[in-house]
């Protein structure tokens, strides 16, 4: 529909670990190899950068086009007609002082022109090809990328775009988060359209078993099992198949097989994920435990240089113990 001139704002949404960015993700694999002068941007939103400065993802969507294969055109069309976006994301010029005051001049620019200029960059990278804008946990967005949603949504519609987005609708809710609204007013306009991911169904856990474990030997109770315990949930159900081949309850002996009694492993399924957990922290031995927590308090993402100077050790060492708890 985009690719016809109809842009539209489509909406995935669905609770943690049900499959939202995987989705995304595997649609956008897919159109890349499939159209070649398809524009794809990615942007991800992001609960800890939540609130430190407007437009994060919005920045990190256009960065990801400068860093693609038709970067340096892109630049100058960035340049061109985005200017205040340009200069805000490209890397410091060499003692360029027309770059030095264009530079401040972006920083001092009004949303107004922000929003004008990247609607405008757009519009015309779309007469080349069709473009896909990826926003990961918009539930996390900022006010200011939420307003250009907004903007480039209602005035997008004739323009070969397509702006995706994921949500998860609960957080969403409770924040009183300013999408709601602009998810609404575009789908009045009939420019929004929302695909609203369910769980998985038993029958689908059987699918997935077939495709995982290929010529397996499962009894059919071993979906029910895994299916009750999970309700449905993508993520869990991956973690817990997962953690019955770690402890050796599913093996690949002459074709995949349960080694245990099925009595057993029904013992052994953890009941949440809140025990699956657990489970994994009871794996740890102290020295292991002690690195992650040194880790986490860097954040879900960190680096081993600075995990090794916190705990005064030697970074190849900690570099191995990560790759292998990884």
């Amino acid at each position: 529909t985009a690719a016809q001139s109809h842009g539209r704002l489509l909406c995935l949404t669905g609770e943690p670990g049900i499959g939202k960015s995987t989705l995304a993700q595997d649609f956008l694999g897919r159109l890349r190899n499939e159209r070649e002068s398809c524009l794809i941007a990615r942007g991800r939103c992001s609960e800890r950068l939540a609130g430190t400065e407007a437009y994060l993802p919005v920045m990190e969507m256009l960065e990801s086009l400068l860093r693609s294969e038709n970067g340096d055109r892109l630049a100058e069309t960035m340049k061109e007609l985005a200017p205040t976006w340009y200069f805000r994301i490209a890397p410091l010029g060499a003692d360029d002082s027309s770059d030095s005051r264009l530079r401040d001049d972006a920083r001092a620019a009004s949303q107004e022109r922000m929003k004008r200029e990247l609607f405008a960059l757009i519009q015309a990278l779309s007469r080349r090809s069709p473009i896909v804008l990826f926003f990961d946990d918009v539930h996390w967005a900022d006010a200011s990328t939420v307003d250009l949603l907004a903007y480039i949504g209602a005035r997008g519609d004739r323009l070969c775009l397509l702006t995706i987005a994921t949500y998860r609708p609960s957080e969403l809710f409770l924040a009183d988060h300013p999408f709601i609204g602009v998810k609404r007013e575009l789908q009045a306009r009939g420019a929004c359209e929302e695909i609203a991911l369910g769980f998985l169904e038993r029958e689908d856990i059987s699918s997935y078993l077939d495709l995982e474990f290929p010529d397996h030997a499962f009894p059919d109770t071993l979906a029910d099992l895994v299916h009750a315990r999970t309700d449905g949930s993508p993520l869990f159900m991956v973690n817990v198949l997962r953690y019955l081949q770690d402890t050796g309850a599913i093996i690949e002996r002459d074709g995949w097989r349960l080694l245990k009694p099925f009595s057993e492993i029904e013992k052994e399924v953890p009941e949440s994920i809140r025990s699956m957990i657990e489970r994994k922290l009871d794996q740890l031995d102290e020295a292991d435990r002690y690195l992650l927590i040194a880790a986490s308090v860097q954040g879900s993402e960190f680096h081993a240089a600075v995990v090794a100077d916190a705990l005064e050790a030697d970074q190849a060492e900690i570099e191995e113990s990560l790759e292998r708890l990884d």
